[in-house]
Parts: structure tokens; sequence; C-alpha cells
């Protein structure tokens, strides 16, 4: 393996991981594969360069409290919301932001509500398009509340 070196516990800690021959995706015990498997993983961790904080939670609440105006109606406001933690932190954050939301109003006080995921992820998919935040406001306007016309799952 020239040009990549392991320090020796990890290489032993890679190669001998027993998974059944059948289960590989790639049929070498190289650990490079392993890293290169790892990296492509964390690709899609990808963030924003103007984060407002470094962790999941602080990215969303800092950048609903900072972006988010109030007085909007529930579907528009989960829109708005996907597509500012999408755009600010990354959307897998807001994919995640918005099912925690979901799985704490089914749990505790609130109403869990299928249309709320959808029009979260309509705001996922409404900053994926737009360059900014009054541009990610334009396409949640016109998103119908509780329509996954897009299919699923979400880009």
């Amino acid at each position: 393996m020239q040009g990549i070196s392991f320090p020796r516990p990890l290489y032993d800690a890679l190669v001998s991981i027993d998974v059944p021959e059948a289960h590989l995706i790639v049929r070498s015990r190289n650990p490079a594969y392993a890293l290169a498997g790892a990296l492509v993983c964390l690709a899609a961790c990808a963030s924003a360069p103007d984060r407002p904080a470094r962790s999941s939670i602080g990215c969303a609440e800092a950048t609903l409290d900072q972006h988010l105006p109030s007085g909007l109606s529930d579907k528009r406001a989960h829109c708005l919301a996907g597509g500012l933690i999408a755009r600010f932190c990354s959307p897998a954050e807001a994919r995640l932001s918005g099912l925690g939301k979901e799985m704490r109003d089914a749990f505790g006080p609130g109403d869990a509500d299928w249309s709320d995921w959808q029009a979260t992820r309509a705001g996922v998919r409404c900053a994926a398009s737009a360059g900014n935040v009054a541009s990610i406001a334009a396409c949640c306007e016109n998103e119908t509340p509780g329509e996954n016309k897009h299919g699923d799952p979400p880009p």
C-alpha cells in the first residue's frame, strides 16, 4: 500500500473486522477502502460556510432565531424552517430537525402531523434551488401544504 500509511492499531482494527464475504461491497481488506467509504459518508455532512453554530442543534436554533419570522402559518413555518436550516446548516440537519420536532410532538405535548414533515422536506427542496433567504421564502409560498408532489425521499 504505497503512499498511504496507517497507524498499526488502526490498520489492525480495520482488517480484523469479520464480515461475511457475501455482505462485502468491496471485496478487499485494504484499509484504504474503509477510509474512502467513511469519507464518502462524511461528505453528506458538509455544511454552509456561514454556519451560525458548530453543533447541529445550536445551528438549527440560531438559524431559526435569526431568520424565521413570526406569524407564519404552520405549514409555511415548517417549510421555511426546513429551507433555512438546509441553507445555513445542512440538508441532512434540516431533515433531522423536522423529524425530531415531529417525534417530540408525537410523544409529548403537541400534534404530530405528516404534512408538517412534508412541508419541512419541501423547504429542503426549496433551499436546494434557491440562492438566498428571500428565494426560499418565495418557494415556500408556492408549496402546497401536505402535498408530496416531488416524491419521497427529498433530494
